[in-house]
């Protein structure tokens, strides 16, 4: 995988979240820094019920299933673009062990 790849994809996806975060926060944040100052957030000092739990709970185990299936499709490509660099190491290899048998046998 070549680096500027990785560098354009890391940018792309700060600028996307960026967007994101811009484009679906409901208030601007000194509006939100107030209001947490004057009134404390009830949703920070409920305690969440059962069934807010078991949909964490569903929602965490969907996405490990999914960042599981990603990482394993990752290792995978990355295997197969490095195989052929492998191979060709591994000639590489065996040639300069002869070279050196060749040279060894010379020498004597």
């Amino acid at each position: 995988m070549k680096k500027t790849s990785v560098a354009w994809g890391g940018i792309c996806g700060f600028l996307g979240a960026a967007l994101a975060v811009l484009l679906t926060t409901p208030k601007s944040g000194k509006d939100i820094r107030a209001t947490m100052k004057t009134k404390p957030s009830q949703e920070l000092t409920k305690e969440p019920s059962p069934e807010e739990w078991k949909d964490v709970l569903a929602d965490s185990q969907a996405a490990y299933k999914v960042l599981g299936q990603e990482v394993n499709t990752s290792i995978q490509r990355f295997r197969e673009e490095i195989e052929p660099d492998i191979r060709t190491i591994e000639q590489e290899i065996r040639e300069a062990i002869q070279l050196i048998r060749n040279w060894s046998s010379q020498a004597r």
